[in-house]
């Protein structure tokens, strides 16, 4: 999968700096970063595990990707320590949006 990411990727010379790819699966980015060691990648999770900082510093991610019910002050609070952006995603209720 990974190669196949970095062959498409690698064919179009804007996606370094227009493209953030983003995997559930460390190993799979794991391998992009080999590949493609400019590339910015996120690490997504639906479980934050403990030591996420150190893995995402690792692999040389750029973005925290996490189920917004992950979201906590203390984790944006690490992720703004550790220069990571974060983002949520399955936000199915407006209240919860606010």
């Amino acid at each position: 999968m990974a190669r196949a990411v970095a062959l498409a990727l690698g064919a179009r010379p804007w996606a370094r700096t227009k493209i953030l790819v983003s995997s559930f699966d460390l190993s799979v980015l794991a391998v992009l970063r080999n590949l493609m060691p400019d590339q910015p990648l996120a690490m997504l999770y639906r479980k934050l595990p403990a030591d996420w900082p150190a893995i995402l510093s690792t692999l040389g991610a750029s973005s925290l990707h996490l189920l917004h019910e992950q979201l906590t002050t203390d984790v944006l609070s690490q992720a703004q320590k550790h220069g990571f952006h974060t983002r949520v995603f399955t936000v199915n209720q407006p209240a919860r949006m606010e």
